[in-house]
């Protein structure tokens, strides 16, 4: 995969080049070594009208096929501290995807007009990842299988942003995993499916009665996107009967409602021991796997998080980053993706077991089950 990256960035820039008449930029500069991971991010641009990202200290940038109605090259590289009007960027940084280095400006909201920022990790092995915002607070995904580039849409509730984003990623949507049935998840089924002939799988919980579903998956399900994306499936009933998460490529996890940025889902059909256990499930990933949240609820779950525990020094820096990073739907840059080490570290639904929620919940008397006792009274 990553020599053949190498090849096209440098056509592509070559062909920018002769598209810009500036020779300088037929030099796209890529890491000899692979880099252990990349930063894609968007500028933000509606109806064909660019406001251009800052984007410091970049080893390379290799752009994507830019939406439609924007003329622009497939690739560039920009030198340090200067600035691409060009749409989807792929930001090459030996050893490091921390977005807290690149400041992007010009965001936008989304509509089938309208590309919205994007933050997404490639881990340059098997797939790519593409947030896209969707109503007031949710997020949908892409995931494209990087061989094939064959894409899974992940709640695809707006089918007009989702098939723009499939597009400028040049990317064809085969598949549609549903975490579960609320409507402002899979509301957007149907009409996918009857817009895009390409689909020919539905996954969705087993009993969650999900629109359009063709494959009922529970704990343990493997399939695959593509012919090099491997997903696994946790089965994390609660928030509904048939809630589950999506397991992708060994890195990364999807959480729907399950579990958010420093927060926890609703215990709308299930039982505190169901949450507790669903949360014992995915915190057994490794540590470094990417979390993709159902919503953007940060800000407000971090200030509950620093209320559970007023001494945590590292939740309180995270409500300041979160305040921060705003909402990519109102303009502001999000804050996805998290980890499974830094939820350990500042969620208090993945920390029942420390002292300090412990003692925030008070003695659990009479109860059968004390960690079960401990999410409900955190909840």
């Amino acid at each position: 995969m990553y020599p053949q990256f190498c090849q096209f960035a440098k056509a592509a820039a070559q062909r920018v080049a002769v598209a810009t008449g500036n020779p300088a930029l037929s030099k796209a500069r890529v890491p000899i070594e692979p880099p252990t991971s990349a930063l894609v991010m968007s500028a933000g641009y509606a109806a064909g009208n660019v406001t251009p990202p800052m984007i410091p200290n970049v080893t390379a940038n290799v752009l994507t096929r830019s939406p439609k109605g924007v003329n622009a090259p497939d690739a560039t590289e920009v030198a340090k501290d200067t600035t691409t009007p060009f749409g989807l960027s792929i930001l090459v940084e030996q050893g490091s995807c921390d977005p807290e280095r690149y400041k992007v400006s010009g965001n936008s909201v989304g509509n089938s007009n309208t590309i919205n920022t994007i933050n997404t990790i490639i881990t340059m092995s098997n797939c790519t990842i593409i947030p896209v915002p969707a109503l007031q607070d949710n997020y949908m995904y892409l995931i494209i299988d990087n061989e094939t580039q064959q894409a899974a849409a992940i709640d695809p509730v707006d089918v007009d942003a989702i098939q723009a984003a499939a597009l400028t990623a040049n990317a064809t949507i085969t598949t549609i995993l549903t975490t579960h049935n609320h409507w402002d998840h899979s509301g957007g089924n149907l009409k996918l499916i009857r817009s895009t002939p390409t689909i020919d799988r539905v996954y969705g919980g087993v009993g969650d009665d999900v629109p359009g579903c063709t494959h009922e998956v529970t704990d343990g399900s493997t399939f695959s996107i593509g012919t090099k994306t491997n997903v696994s499936v946790l089965f994390t009933p609660c928030h509904t009967q048939g809630h589950v998460c999506y397991y992708v490529d060994n890195a990364h996890v999807f959480t729907g409602d399950t579990l958010f940025v420093s927060g926890a889902g609703n215990f709308n059909t299930g039982t505190p021991k169901q949450m507790t256990e669903a949360f014992d499930k995915i915190l057994k990933l490794p540590d470094s796997t990417n979390v993709w949240v159902g919503h953007e609820y940060t800000a407000k779950n971090c200030a509950f998080a620093c209320y559970c525990e007023p001494n945590n020094k590292e939740m309180k820096e995270r409500l300041e980053w979160a305040k921060s990073r705003g909402s990519i739907h109102v303009g502001g840059r999000g804050t996805i993706p998290t980890t499974i080490g830094k939820e350990k570290a500042c969620n208090p639904f993945a920390r029942i077991d420390v002292l300090s929620v412990m003692e925030f919940c008070g003695p659990c008397v009479d109860v059968d089950d004390e960690r079960a006792e401990r999410m409900r009274l955190v909840r």
